[in-house]
């Protein structure tokens, strides 16, 4: 710490410079605030009103994060095993995900990005996603549509 406070002469300017870093990495309205100058956040202000999916393995825990409630729900083939042990991602997974997608065309999509486990559901789930957005890489909506984790 004792280089960082000497490269910025003192704690309380490196203090500042993080802060300000870090500030620009988040915003209270994710989904943009109309006509509030949003240049220096993460999320663009326009359109006001975004189309956003949210994909979640857990949704009792992503809902108390998200702050909302979600008006589908689909957790996939590869876990309707009944069992402990799933089956592996296939393309009726990916496809699922591809007509949600082109369905909503959506300016944002949040997803679990908890990559701790590579064999957990979470791990699993955003492969898929992953997967997905690679194959609609070619549609208009695409271009205008951020990933969060």
């Amino acid at each position: 710490m004792s280089e960082l406070i000497a490269e910025y002469n003192s704690a309380y300017s490196l203090n500042i410079k993080i802060f300000n870093k870090l500030q620009h990495t988040i915003t209270g309205w994710p989904g943009g605030k109309p006509n509030a100058d949003d240049s220096h956040r993460p999320e663009r202000a326009h359109p006001a009103k975004k189309r956003v999916i949210i994909f979640s393995p857990h949704p009792d825990d992503d809902v108390i994060s998200m702050g909302g409630t979600f008006l589908r729900l689909v957790d996939m083939p590869f876990y309707e095993t009944g069992g402990v042990r799933k089956n592996k991602l296939s393309d009726v997974d990916y496809n699922l995900i591809i007509d949600l997608l082109n369905e909503v065309k959506p300016h944002q999509v949040y997803a679990a990005g908890d990559l701790a486990d590579p064999h957990g559901t979470h791990r699993v789930c955003l492969d898929a996603i992953f997967e997905a957005f690679d194959r609609t890489r070619d549609q208009k909506w695409w271009k205008d549509c951020y990933l969060w984790l």
